[in-house]
């Protein structure tokens, strides 16, 4: 069963995949060339609403919408305030 630990690490590693606009060919985002930056970003969410429908069935205590809210940055990896050096 995955822990909070790597439901935590897991969305770490979504977050820094999440495309931006200006992203260097060399950031480690992925991206498929002559796509646009909607059609990434469209990507990019499918991944992370099957990853995050993944971690509901690994476990029942699995909080989605604060998953989601951490990948988002609108609150910390515990459901709280946003710190300083979170994203």
């Amino acid at each position: 069963m995955l822990t909070k630990k790597d439901f935590i690490a897991l969305a770490d590693v979504i977050r820094e995949l999440m495309p931006t606009p200006n992203a260097h060919a060399d950031s480690g985002v992925y991206h498929i060339p002559g796509d646009s930056f909607t059609g990434a970003v469209r990507q990019w969410e499918k991944t992370r609403d099957t990853l995050a429908d993944f971690c509901a069935a690994q476990n029942p205590r699995f909080n989605r919408s604060r998953w989601l809210a951490y990948i988002a940055g609108t609150c910390g990896p515990n459901g709280g305030a946003v710190k300083g050096g979170e994203k």
